[in-house]
């Protein structure tokens, strides 16, 4: 059985990783735990909710600076990447809760997936903070999703269970986008 944790805190990371969650928990032979850290806190939650996604793991946000944020943040990951032994954590974007949620596994030695790095700039001042975030995580992958035209038939399940790196995959973008367009669960206020 594969142990999968998905870590997000933002909005665009609930969006993408959406249909990552779903296609893992129809599949055969896969436990997925999703972990929330509080980045976006309430407005997260009405995201989630149009996705039809209930956090099993949610982390108290401490502080208000996101240097705050990052430190209580951290500690609380490490409490829940040593709870039980993970296959792999899976993170999205460039935002500090996926930099803090590959950090963490990479620290306990759990394999990172990380899906849609978004923009490349190569330029650390731009967009500041997030091209060195994304350029943090991409050294702490293994493996990596990266969306390519020639992609359009691979699932977004690949990116972490090929043993290659980097592979193509569809865009979780894309299929949310598919995904939000149906009628959102009862009693959820989406957009």
């Amino acid at each position: 059985m594969n142990n999968i944790l998905l870590v997000s805190g933002t909005r665009p990371e609930i969006i993408k990783l959406a249909p990552v969650y779903h296609a893992l928990r129809a599949g055969d032979g896969v436990r997925v735990q999703w972990a929330h850290t509080g980045q976006h806190g309430d407005m997260a939650q009405q995201i989630m909710s149009c996705f039809d996604i209930v956090p099993d793991i949610v982390l108290r946000r401490q502080g208000a600076t996101l240097s705050e944020f990052s430190i209580g943040c951290r500690g609380q990951l490490d409490a829940v990447m040593t709870r039980q032994p993970w296959s792999a954590v899976v993170v999205q974007g460039d935002t500090e809760s996926a930099f803090l949620g590959a950090l963490s596994a990479f620290y306990n030695r759990i394999p990172v997936a990380h899906v849609e790095a978004g923009l490349r700039t190569y330029n650390l001042q731009r967009p500041f903070p997030e091209e060195g975030l994304r350029q943090m995580i991409g050294r702490l992958t293994r493996p990596t999703g990266r969306v390519r035209p020639s992609s359009r038939r691979a699932s977004p399940i690949a990116t972490f269970m090929s043993p290659v790196t980097p592979l193509s995959t569809r865009s979780s973008g894309a299929a949310a986008t598919r995904a939000s367009s149906a009628a959102p669960p009862a009693g959820a206020t989406c957009w």
